[in-house]
């Protein structure tokens, strides 16, 4: 139990900005909990952004304009921008052109690009457009898939790091990462799911399971085409690369929430 207690505590410390203040050792069993833990850290992430969704909506002066904005916000500083230094740092390399060696060479550089700024800009861009298009529907649904999010974006960045395509180098946090989580460990993300779906019918019905399976089916798709891209530009994963990953898979899942909006108001 003390092992899964601070593995929690290890995964709040790293993967989000709470002030946790406990010194934690990087021994392996702790590691490999913390990162099991990732995808509900990830759904804890989700419930807390959507209950604010709602009472905002529900019980503030605020427009749907201003709620997008501090929901907005809420994701970048609940992770401290941990991931989207990721996502510059991955931009800055794809779009240096260069061969793999130096693009790895790259990405260590502190120093941030224009590319950088420009891929960033554009991506958090079109999540605000789609968090803001999303409360604008008003649907308790969406409050729901506005939870899940978080979880299934870590889900599919696990699936990378037990599953994915290797790693670019044998150092780094994506190779500290890999020496403490093993492939048979995929087992622990398929029952999240699971759990997920069994929950979420018996609470909500099979309306809210039809399309939760199909977002699940979606980020799956995203954990394909992830694997082929950062082993083809990359060579492999890195410490950024996992972080660009969850990034570009929640803003992925955000423009599905919004297309289907859009495809059912057509």
């Amino acid at each position: 139990m003390k092992v899964l207690i601070d593995g929690f505590i290890h995964c709040l410390q790293f993967f989000t900005s709470v002030p946790i203040n406990k010194n934690i050792s990087m021994e392996k069993q702790r590691l490999k909990t913390s990162l099991l833990i990732l995808p509900i850290v990830g759904l804890l992430i989700g419930i807390l952004a959507s209950t604010l969704m709602y009472f905002l909506q529900e019980w503030s002066p605020f427009s749907s304009l201003a709620i997008a904005f501090i929901v907005f916000i809420y994701f970048i500083f609940i992770t401290g921008g941990l991931h989207l230094d990721g996502w510059a740092d991955c931009s800055d390399a794809f779009f240096s052109f260069r061969d793999k060696d130096r693009r790895l060479e790259i990405m260590k550089d502190p120093q941030v690009g224009t590319f950088a700024v420009l891929s960033l800009l554009i991506m958090l861009a079109a999540r605000f457009l789609f968090i803001y298009e999303t409360i604008l529907v008003e649907s308790p649904y969406y409050y729901f898939f506005s939870a899940i999010i978080p979880f299934l974006s870590r889900s599919m960045m696990l699936l990378l790091l037990i599953k994915g395509p290797g790693l670019a180098k044998q150092e780094g946090l994506a190779a500290l990462f890999s020496q403490s989580i093993r492939s048979k460990h995929v087992w622990v993300i398929a029952l999240y799911n699971l759990v997920l779906v069994g929950g979420s019918y018996i609470w909500l019905g099979w309306p809210i399971v039809q399309p939760l399976i199909y977002g699940m089916l979606a980020i799956l798709l995203f954990y394909v085409w992830a694997s082929f891209f950062i082993k083809r530009e990359f060579n492999g994963l890195t410490g950024d690369t996992l972080g660009a990953s969850i990034e570009g898979g929640e803003t992925y899942l955000w423009m599905i929430l919004w297309l289907l909006h859009s495809y059912a108001m057509a």
